[in-house]
């Protein structure tokens, strides 16, 4: 993890067979660019993108969130 406080980013983990973690899909830039309500946005994007990238390498993003 890391602070910046000009900063602000989302990302969603990606897991290959079944719920092994494997990497991350993020997207941060300056906090006037990505504002609360455009991470609220782009969070749902970054998780699907990363729920698509899971699912094409055989992971199940369902299972693995429950993974601790």
């Amino acid at each position: 993890a890391e602070y910046v406080e000009s900063a602000n980013g989302v990302a969603s983990p990606i897991w290959r067979y079944p719920t092994i973690l494997t990497g991350a899909v993020s997207v941060a830039g300056p906090a006037f660019r990505i504002s609360p309500e455009r991470i609220e946005l782009l969070g749902k994007e970054v998780r699907t993108a990363a729920e698509e990238i899971s699912r094409a390498l055989g992971g199940v993003p369902e299972q693995a969130s429950s993974v601790s």
